[in-house]
This record gives C-alpha cells, sequence and structure tokens, in this order.
C-alpha cells in the first residue's frame, strides 16, 4: 500500500504565517506604555523590553532594562509550536488539539504580560507609579489575538481534518 503524502491545507500555513507575525510585533514594536502624567509618556519596545540595554530618559525618571528570558521563552514557543504544527498538523489531526491548548496558554500568558516583564526586569525610579500606569502596547495585543485566532483555527482544522 503506498501512503498519499498529506498537503498542507491554508489553515495550516496560516497558522504558521499568525506565529511568525505574533513573534515579530513582540520584538519590533511598543510592548508597553507608561503613563508618568506630567512627565509624559514612556514607550517600551519590545527588543530592549526582553534584551535590556541602556537607560532612557522621560523628563525627570530613568528607566532602566534588565534581560527578561519569559518573553523570549514565548516567543520561542510561539515559532516552535507554529511551524510543528504545520509540519505534523496534517500528519497526525490530534496535534491539532495539543497545538490548541499551548496556543491558548501563550495567549494567557502574553495578556499577563505587564506582571512577568515590569516588575522583574524594569526598575524605574518611581516603580509602583510605573506597574500601576503601565498598558500594554501593539506587540502584546497583537500577538494576543494571533495566539487566540490560531487556537481556534486548530480547532476547525481538527475538525475539518475528521471530515477528509
Amino acid at each position: 500500500m503506498v501512503q498519499k503524502k498529506q498537503k498542507t491545507s491554508l489553515i495550516a500555513k496560516l497558522i504558521l504565517l499568525g506565529s511568525i507575525i505574533a513573534v515579530l510585533c513582540i520584538y519590533l514594536t511598543p510592548m508597553f506604555f507608561i503613563n508618568f502624567l506630567s512627565d509624559g509618556t514612556a514607550t517600551i519596545w519590545g527588543f530592549k523590553a526582553i534584551f535590556g540595554g541602556s537607560p532612557d530618559q522621560v523628563s525627570s525618571i530613568t528607566i532602566t532594562y534588565d534581560f527578561n528570558w519569559r518573553p523570549l521563552v514565548i516567543s520561542i514557543i510561539f515559532l516552535l509550536i507554529g511551524v510543528t504544527t504545520f509540519l505534523i498538523g496534517p500528519k497526525a489531526k490530534g496535534y491539532y488539539i495539543f497545538s490548541s491548548i499551548i496556543f491558548l496558554g501563550l495567549a494567557i500568558f502574553i495578556f499577563y504580560m505587564k506582571s512577568i516583564v515590569i516588575r522583574p526586569t524594569i526598575h524605574v525610579s518611581t516603580s509602583s507609579l510605573a506597574m500601576n500606569r503601565a498598558h500594554l502596547g501593539v506587540g502584546p495585543w497583537a500577538s494576543g489575538i494571533i495566539s487566540s485566532l490560531s487556537c481556534l483555527a486548530c480547532i476547525i482544522e481538527y475538525r475539518l481534518a475528521k471530515l477528509r
């Protein structure tokens, strides 16, 4: 018996593309906005929030960054699950359910990015003020929405794969 090669579906390709876009959003867009009211607004970019770097100055407030491994691990898992879903999903249909669970967990961690990034790694002279006035930027919002959509796409692909 000759086994036919499974074609990857459009949904699997979209999951891979979405995971690549989500990781790029985490690194290349603002991760946080901190409103210091009269002193101005600080924009914390993803690359600097993850890998650390030189301090920024917002009016009279100095912000320093340390290396943060949590968003780095989240982005690596995001890429790993996106690639393995693209490669393994068409061969083993149950892998879509596993991927949907991982994507859901990633979405939860991404939306809680404020507590896992700002407290341990960003040092401000008024740290409680920074924590209370920090808002998620474009990167976590886009990545979280893409992760949620990837979770739904995995469930849909699992259901459609059973019909084939």
